[in-house]
Parts: C-alpha cells; structure tokens; sequence
C-alpha cells in the first residue's frame, strides 16, 4: 500500500482548526468582535452551543439604546466571523462519505444560514442595518442575502429608504433581492423610488422587470418605457461581458475574422467556429475557438468561410433549446460536463460577449438574458465561467511548470490567472505565489542543478555530513515527478533527468533525485537540525497530481512536503505537521520549528532504532514507497 502526501494532508487538514486556534484571530477589534470569536470557538468545539442569537435579536428591539447598539455590533461580528470561518480552516468541515465527495458544508456555513434565517425573521431598527448591508453586500449565499432584505423590510426608517434606492438604482445581483426591493418599494409607497422603478421597467432580468411593471403605478409612475433586449445592457452588466472575453488568454487583434472552420479527419470532417488569428509562414493556422481555445489547424485538409457571430448565436440558442447534447458545448464533451454548472456554457458566454463586443447585441440578448434568468445571482455568469476556464488555463501552467520547465510560459500563465476577471477562482492565490517564486528561481537548473550520480559520489567525499543535507534540501525545488496514471498521485522518488520531461522523453540524462539521497543517509536525531529550517520552505516542486485529468482539481507539490516526510521518518513520528504549518503566521512558524529543534536537542543521544516507533505501519519507510 502507498501511503501518498496528498492522503497524508488530507488526514492533517481536518485537524488544522482544533491544534491552532489559538493562531486565528477576531474579524474586527471591538468587545462585541472578540466575544463572537469566542462564542463560535466554543459551537465549533462542541458543535453544541451555540452562541445566543436569539435573544440578541429581542435586544435589538428593547428601550435600552445602549444594548440596542451592542446587540447590532454583536450580530453583525457573528456574520462576519462566521463568514471568515468557513474559509481559514477554523470552523470544521463535513466530509462526505461517499468516494470523491471531499467536504461539504462547514459548522460556520450552516451557523450563519440558521443566523440569516432568524435575523430575516425578527430583526429590527437602524442598530440591525450594519448587518442588513453587509449580508446584502458582502455574503455570497443568495439565500442569506434574501434574509438581509427581508429583514430590510420591517426596518422603515429613513436610513433604510436610502438603502432601497442603493438596491434600485444599480439593481442587486442577487434577483430575489432585487425584486423583493421593488416590492417593497411599492408596498410601502416609496414614490420618491419612482425613477428607479420606471428605469427597471425595461430591465434585463424577467422577474425584477416584472416587479417593477407591477410596482409602476403603486409609486406613481404614469408611463413606462418599452423593453427592448438590445436595449437592456447595462453599463455593469456590459463590464461583466468584457470581463468575461479577458478570460481567454490569447489576445484577439481587433481585425481577426469570425470563421466557420472545416478540418477532414480520418472518418469525418470537423466544423467549428471560431476567431481567425493568422495563416502562419508552413501555412498552418491559428485560430481561437468557442471555447477560448488557441489551435493551431494543419496546411492541409482546412477549409475556412467567413461566417456571422449571430449564426453561431442562433445554433447555440438552438441547442439550449432543444434541451440535448449539451454535453457537446463542454471542452471535453461528458468527461468535463459533470463537474460543470449546467445554467450556462463557455460557449454561449463567450459568443454572447463577442456578439457585444461586434455590437450585435440583439444577438447577444437573445443568448444570455434567459441564462441569466435561470441563476440566482447576476455575478454567477462571470463566476460560472471563469471556473470553466480557469481550469484549462491552470493545466497548461501547471504542464509549462512540469513538463517543459518553461518558466516564461509560465510566468505569461500565472499573469493571465491573476486578472481581475479570476478574482476568488481557486487557484489565482496560488499562481500568484508561483509567478513570485519564479521571479526569484533564475538559477534553477542552471547555478542550482542536480549532480549526476557519480559527480555526487566525488562531492560528498568532501563534505560533512550537515553539508549534504543542506545541499540536497536546497535542490528539492527542482525535483521533476511525474503522474503517470488516475487515479494516482506522484512519486517523489521517481528517477531524475537533467532535461525536461517531454524533451527526455523517457531517455534524458541522468542526475541524482535529493529526496532519495536524503533518505538514504538514514538521517539520526542529532542531524535532523540540519534538515528542520527546509520545513519553512514553500516553494513549488515541479510536480502535480490530481484525481482525473478531466476533473478540475490540481494539487501543486511544495518543497516542505517533501522535508516533512524525510523528517517524520527519521525521527518515527509526525513531528512536522506540515499540513498546519502554512496557517500560521511567522511567529507561529518560528514556534513550531522552535518545538522539533527541542525535539531533536531532547534525543540526539539516541539513535534511530533507539526511537519508539510512533508512526502508522503504512507511514513506515517513507510515505512514497511500498510499506513492508
């Protein structure tokens, strides 16, 4: 049985929140902010009690302004706390116990939805609107956000007025806010609305233009205007569009030609539209297809026609409607489609936006509003497509980091993940730490490269012990490893070669794996010093592993994992907690290579076999070889 680093994080994550509470900190400094960290320190804890809501809630409603003011700061540092929460490892995560499954909801997701459901229910006055705005502005789950409205809606004060004509005036993403602010402008007779309202009477969404005919009359609005779908674009969304069409990573000239492209297979043509880039000088072409895609087409065999956008708008139309095959209009077909959004298509966004982009946005109408009326957030046709694209985008980095050592390809690549347009995509925090890395990497497989095996054996001849380890540590950033199967993982004791993989192909010239040649010194007690300060070193390997080449989800090997599993073997216990180690802050770090230095200090008088042997059998002889 293999015993992988990808399985071995996952075991240590779950216990991440639990071993370093003590490293988070308060959202907010203010008594109410430190008294919910506590509170929901305690609920995570105990997943039982959790923190009294309910009678804050009464609070907010009381004769006591003081604890009106406490109550409004305490509940809106609840939302904020528990939206942090859910995403810096403190709150618990449900597991699913289904293969592949992963997590599901955290304790604070499903705290905050039991808070939003109450709050919408029984909060009320000017102290509860800090948390109305911020559930309305800041919380990304559309059915909380609803709760901020609701809870909006009883609250009729001045100060809330201002808020409806916020909400109005560039109309909430989120359409059952939208909507519900209409209606609630109409209901209470907010004809000071009435330029809102008759704006939103030619809206591009159904159900807020709906609303806002049926709200006209209520808040005085005498005629209004005729909905035109070409018309409806609204500065926002059109900024939606645009940022959608920068998600592509080839730059599109402004006179390439919209072609309709036919290849000739072996049994069948191809056809497919697309951008028309350049006819390259071996007569190649490169074009970009519907799918954001470069492709490169041979001399012969393609024939090309021009070819109007709002064809192609009117085949994808027809094809949503036909309601089949829709598989066809995900990169790689079924494989891709399961783990893809079903509301929208890379295809139709990046058609709709192009038609824009041509001022064809009749077209464009046509091709998106229904998309969008079938999404809970006007945000999701953006999001949705940007986690459509990310992916391909991260595979080809991730090949030009591993496969070719292409550190200018890159670098391009980690810049392209880091626009705007994938802001909050999974990976952009994590691209922009290899683009930095890179930048200070020039000597990597050049000053800094990997010995071959005999010029190894003629350099350690000459130096000391503690030597070697520093010098095989500070090369594990070049370490090479390699998926070659799925499911599967990589194996950081895989053979190493002086060339890039593809360029080797399988025959390359041979150099030492450090990995290995650490393993082999059979490190004792004493030398593990040596070796401790490499656990703080983050830098990527040149190895990636996933679950399927089709699923999204890529894992980025770093040079710590690697030192904690020579380490953890050496000393026969998991001393590294490498899994927690990037959570905590540099005095946290510092603390915790303090402890295993104590460690090493505490049993340097032994020897490794003298160790009690504290690891799981399929730990033992390192996490990436066979246990015996």
């Amino acid at each position: 049985m293999r015993y992988t680093v990808a399985k071995w994080l996952s075991v240590v994550m779950v216990f991440a929140g639990a071993l370093f509470a003590a490293d988070f900190k308060p959202a907010q400094s203010s008594p109410e902010a430190k008294r919910a960290f506590d509170d929901l320190g305690t609920f995570y804890a105990s997943n039982t009690k959790k923190p009294d809501f309910a009678q804050t809630l009464k609070d907010l409603s009381g004769a006591d302004a003081a604890k009106r003011k406490s109550s409004g700061a305490y509940l809106l540092a609840l939302f904020k706390q528990s939206f942090d929460d859910e995403t810096n490892g403190r709150a618990p995560v449900k597991r699913s116990p289904f293969f592949g499954g992963g997590g599901t909801n955290s304790d604070a997701r499903v705290f905050r939805q039991e808070l939003a459901a109450a709050f919408g229910k029984d909060a009320q006055g000017d102290e509860a609107l800090d948390s109305v705005l911020w559930l309305l502005d800041e919380e990304r789950l559309a059915s909380n956000q609803a709760q901020g409205l609701e809870a909006l809606k009883k609250i009729k004060t001045p100060k809330s007025v201002e808020i409806f004509r916020k909400l109005l005036a560039q109309p909430h993403p989120v359409a059952a806010v939208a909507k519900g602010a209409v209606e609630a402008a109409a209901e209470r007779g907010l004809k000071e609305l009435a330029p809102e309202i008759k704006a939103l009477c030619a809206y591009y969404r159904t159900s807020v233009r709906e609303a806002a005919l049926v709200a006209a009359p209520k808040v005085g609005v005498a005629a209004v205007p005729e909905y035109k779908p070409e018309a409806a674009f609204t500065p926002w969304f059109e900024g939606q569009l645009q940022a959608i069409a920068s998600l592509v990573a080839v730059e599109i000239p402004r006179d390439a030609k919209w072609t309709r492209f036919t290849v000739q297979e072996k049994d069948a043509a191809k056809e497919f539209s697309g951008w028309l880039l350049s006819v390259e000088k071996d007569g190649s072409t490169r074009a970009v297809d519907w799918f954001g895609e470069e492709v490169r087409l041979p001399k012969l065999g393609v024939k090309t026609a021009p070819r109007a956008i709002a064809d192609d708008a009117k085949e994808l139309l027809a094809l949503r409607n036909g309601g089949s095959k829709l598989e066809t209009l995900s990169r790689k077909g079924m494989a891709t489609y399961q783990f893809e959004p079903k509301a929208v298509s890379v295809p139709e966004a990046l058609v709709g936006a192009w038609c824009v982009k041509l001022g064809d946005k009749a077209s464009a109408a046509a091709l998106l509003f229904l998309r969008i009326d079938q999404m809970a957030d006007d945000r999701w046709l953006l999001w949705m497509v940007r986690d459509m694209i990310g992916p391909a985008r991260l595979q080809e980095m991730l090949e030009a980091f591993t496969y070719d050592r292409d550190y200018p390809k890159t670098l391009a690549l980690t810049q392209h993940l880091a626009k705007p347009a994938f802001e909050e995509f999974t990976w952009q925090k994590r691209a922009k730490t290899l683009a930095e890395q890179l930048a200070k990497r020039g000597d990597d497989f050049g000053k800094l490269a990997l010995p071959k095996p005999a010029e190894w054996d003629a350099m350690k001849k000459n130096m000391k012990r503690d030597e070697q380890v520093k010098f095989l540590a500070e090369r594990l950033r070049l370490l090479n490893c390699i998926q070659m199967g799925q499911p599967g993982d990589v194996n950081y004791a895989d053979s190493q070669t002086a060339e890039a993989n593809r360029k080797a192909n399988g025959a390359g010239t041979p150099v030492i794996n450090p990995y290995n040649e650490l393993r082999a010194m059979t490190l004792q007690p004493a030398e593990l010093p040596a070796l401790v300060p490499f656990l703080a070193d983050e830098n990527f390997m040149l190895a990636f592993s996933y679950w399927r080449d089709f699923h999204p989800k890529r894992t980025l090997h770093q040079v710590n994992w690697a030192v904690a599993s020579v380490l953890d073997e050496a000393a026969k216990k998991r001393i590294s907690e490498v899994g927690t180690f990037s959570m905590l802050d540099e005095a946290g770090k510092k603390q915790h290579l303090d402890k295993i230095l104590e460690w090493c200090k505490a049993n340097a008088g032994k020897t490794r076999d003298q160790l009690p042997d504290e690891l799981p059998k399929q730990q033992q002889g390192g996490w990436r070889v066979d246990a015996p």
